[in-house]
């Protein structure tokens, strides 16, 4: 929040009033674009990765196989993940039948039937 804070003094002398109700804004003032977001977040996301001795990859790996065994719906990580069928999802995150048995069970609306 202090960083949110410090970042919103220092906005006004480049800000637009086109841009007056965004948060995050180029050095010209405008709106970042959705290319220029993903660009920015893949250079911090390689240098994390390549620091910590991992690919991206391996985190977006990590992310998916987090939130199945915490009982996330295999659909909705499918569709985070942006797979087309949901066998490349359930190979991507190389979990257990165990755990996709427990996610179902603690999940599905039928699963004590």
């Amino acid at each position: 929040m202090e960083a949110v804070q410090e970042y919103l003094k220092l906005r006004p002398s480049f800000c637009t009033e086109q841009s007056s109700n965004k948060l995050f804004l180029t050095r010209s003032g405008k709106d970042f674009d959705t290319k220029q977001l993903h660009i920015i977040l893949m250079r911090y996301i390689n240098l994390i990765a390549r620091e910590k001795g991992y690919s991206p990859h391996t985190i977006r790996h990590s992310f998916a196989t987090h939130l199945l065994s915490r009982g996330a719906d295999l659909r909705a990580i499918q569709e985070l993940l942006g797979h087309a069928n949901l066998s490349t999802t359930e190979v991507y995150t190389h979990v257990s039948l165990e755990d996709i048995k427990t996610a179902y069970e603690k999940g599905h609306p039928r699963s004590g039937d």
